[in-house]
């Protein structure tokens, strides 16, 4: 009989998280009801979370019976809410919630403290209750035992959810069909144990007819790229958020717009569209302040090519968060005659991911360490690595919003990547979670002094090294943020 999928790869040997584990900050703010609009579920199914409440509640009941002096009474009801499945025990005044953002299990005591558990899924193995799988996984799964009776037998044969593969065992025919965690690709494993990979979900979705699609958004998005990157870092070829977005959305593409700095027009847009990918000019000499102005174009650009359209959506990693922010704050300059560029009022919404708001302490390090630099993959003489310096003249410029305040009309929205230590500081060099790059808290536009007002929202994602993003062994998941499932479906459901 064929070995099991899971088998095929160790999955990591780290124990369990300990129930009272600490974290210094919330994900998501200081309460269940504070948090964003984000479901991660889109991506598997508007349903998705609804399908895992008898296993929430399985959890919960296990809690209950082992950590009596916690959850008291037992069997409180079960609330559904936008973000957290949860009970609330008003004898010890504590929750025990599920979060359908990253799907990691919270526990809320009396003090007030939001404490990060870990994954649901490690929970409930240790509680003996079972892990569904997402709907379109098993969806797919059903599609292909109906239309390979010959390959995967017997049908409805047992999901199961693993570290590394979502995944069917069929001992009848000897043959695995997986969809894995780490590429979001199908995967079947031959009766001789060979391992195929048949290529992106997002590709047998639509053809299973298990197409999750979603309403295009009311105004054009555009995404924009960060330092030393180009559109490609949302739409390169093959499993990009552009492929799922097409296939899986029906949206329309309408183009990668690009400003050129010589004539000062802007090129690439195919026509209308529901989304475009930019590239920047990347004028080495230039700030964020120059992209900024860019960006200007590109969004006029835009709305001309959408007849009736007034605003536009920015989506933006890295720097590119910081251009969009000299533009919305009236700071942009054009490079050649530096003439300031005011706001229009044409931008709706700014979802910003791995921003660095208040700098970085690596563009420190890169601005006196050439060699640290260039292995990064960046130029140490390009003008923005000194302005990512935190307090930098042009950081304390931007985040002077007495001075230069955000329009209180656009949304802000930051999606903050997590999972590698973060410089925070040199002297002494004291670490923090990040993305290796950029600290949470610098990712966090609510951590600007003056944001009040704006009511900006976050969300905290843990981002999954995928190999591509990794440098000597340093896993620079600042790089894997575009690709990564968590922020597309933050950044979808925020749309």
């Amino acid at each position: 009989m064929q070995t099991p999928i899971a088998n095929i790869i160790s999955p990591p040997t780290e124990g369990l998280p300990r129930f009272r584990q600490w974290i210094s900050e919330p994900p998501c703010g200081s309460g269940f009801a504070s948090c964003v609009l984000v479901i991660a579920g889109l991506l598997f199914g508007i349903n998705a979370h609804a399908a895992q409440l008898p296993a929430d509640n399985c959890l919960f009941n296990w809690a209950e019976s082992n950590y009596p002096s916690l959850f008291v009474p037992t069997g409180s009801a079960t609330v559904v809410g936008t973000v957290y499945t949860y009970r609330y025990y008003p004898a010890t005044n504590a929750y025990l919630g599920v979060s359908s953002v990253n799907h990691n299990v919270y526990y809320l005591g009396p003090d007030g403290n939001m404490q990060n558990e870990g994954p649901v899924s490690d929970w409930l193995a240790k509680a003996g209750c079972p892990v569904p799988a997402p709907p379109l996984i098993d969806c797919l799964f059903n599609w292909a035992e109906g239309t390979f009776p010959i390959l995967f037998g017997p049908a409805n044969s047992i999901t199961t959810v693993g570290t590394f593969y979502t995944y069917r065992h069929y001992s009848a025919t000897g043959t695995n069909l997986a969809v894995s965690s780490v590429n979001n690709h199908v995967y079947y494993q031959e009766p001789n144990g060979n391992l195929v990979d048949e290529g992106p979900i997002s590709d047998w979705l639509p053809m299973a007819g298990c197409q999750n699609a979603f309403p295009a958004p009311s105004y054009p998005v555009i995404f924009i790229h960060g330092l030393n990157s180009s559109a490609l870092a949302w739409a390169e070829l093959g499993s990009s958020l552009k492929d799922f977005l097409i296939k899986n959305g029906g949206w329309i593409f309408g183009g990668s717009p690009t400003y050129d700095s010589n004539t000062k027009r802007v090129n690439g847009i195919l026509g209308s569209g529901d989304f475009y990918t930019l590239n920047f000019s990347n004028n080495p000499y230039s700030g964020f302040d120059v992209n900024g102005s860019e960006l200007s174009a590109i969004i006029q650009a835009v709305l001309s090519a959408n007849p009736g359209m007034s605003k536009v959506i920015l989506v933006a990693h890295s720097m590119g968060g910081l251009a969009a922010r000299e533009y919305l704050q009236g700071l942009s300059t054009d490079y050649g005659t530096l003439r300031g560029i005011p706001y229009r009022g044409d931008v709706y919404k700014l979802i910003t991911v791995g921003t660095p708001h208040q700098g970085s302490y690596m563009a420190e390090i890169c601005s006196t360490n050439s060699v640290v630099c260039k292995l990064l993959g960046y130029d140490p003489s390009n003008a923005i690595i000194s302005e990512l310096r935190p307090r930098s003249a042009a950081l304390n410029t931007l985040n002077n919003l007495q001075a230069h305040p955000l329009p209180s009309t656009v949304s802000y929205f930051s999606i903050l990547g997590t999972g590698a230590d973060t410089l925070s500081s040199l002297l002494p060099p004291i670490l923090k979670d990040g993305d290796f790059l950029v600290t949470a808290v610098s990712q966090d536009i609510s951590k600007v002094s003056g944001t009040r007002y704006i009511n900006p929202k976050s969300v905290t994602l843990g981002i999954l090294d995928r190999g591509v993003c990794d440098y000597g062994g340093i896993a620079v998941l600042h790089l894997c943020e575009t690709g990564d499932i968590g922020v597309w479906a933050a950044v979808l459901l925020d749309l």
